[in-house]
């Protein structure tokens, strides 16, 4: 089974995609001002892992010296079969 994995910044996208990961990357926006002010001297960062157009985990960075916010992503993956 080949899974499509999506890191926004990073990968061209038509504009039919647009949408859906305009939608994804606002979530993980919204999830980095969870950690304003908190993750100093790093910068607050959200995360959200995107499977086939469908979010699946998401993180963020709580604060200084804990996990950042794609190792939290990631720890909150479920099971793949």
């Amino acid at each position: 089974m080949l899974c499509e994995f999506r890191v926004f910044a990073f990968k061209m996208v038509s504009v039919s995609m647009l949408n859906t990961d305009k939608k994804h990357m606002i979530q993980a926006i919204e999830l980095a001002k969870l950690g304003e002010g908190l993750t100093r001297p790093n910068p607050p960062v959200g995360a959200v892992l995107v499977l086939e157009g469908h979010a699946i985990a998401e993180g963020w960075h709580r604060k200084a010296g804990e996990d950042h916010a794609e190792r939290d992503c990631l720890k909150k993956l479920p099971p793949m079969p």
